[in-house]
């Protein structure tokens, strides 16, 4: 079985998928970070959120904004104040 018809095809497709209009939007995030729940991979580090090591993993939840409508830094929005769009679970 000859593989060439198939790469080539299969490049073909590729180039239509991503060569199309490509869109863009931008919201703001207000993370929670009372609502941090992180999973560290070594156990001696225990429950401290300040030990960060690579192979960690966290949820935190956020609520999402129109863009824009949150200011640079610390916020104090929450909940379905102006600019609300919905609420976020990062992992």
């Amino acid at each position: 079985m000859k593989l060439e018809p198939l790469v080539k095809e299969t490049g073909r497709l590729c180039k239509e998928l991503f060569t199309g209009d490509v869109e863009t939007f931008t919201v703001d995030v207000a993370q929670d970070a009372a609502t941090n729940a992180q999973n560290n991979i070594d156990p001696k580090e225990g429950k401290n959120p300040a030990l960060f090591s690579r192979g960690d993993t966290f949820i935190v939840d956020g609520t999402i904004y129109l863009a824009g409508s949150l200011p640079s830094g610390t916020a104090n929005k929450k909940g379905r104040s102006p600019g609300f769009a919905g609420v976020a679970v990062g992992v």
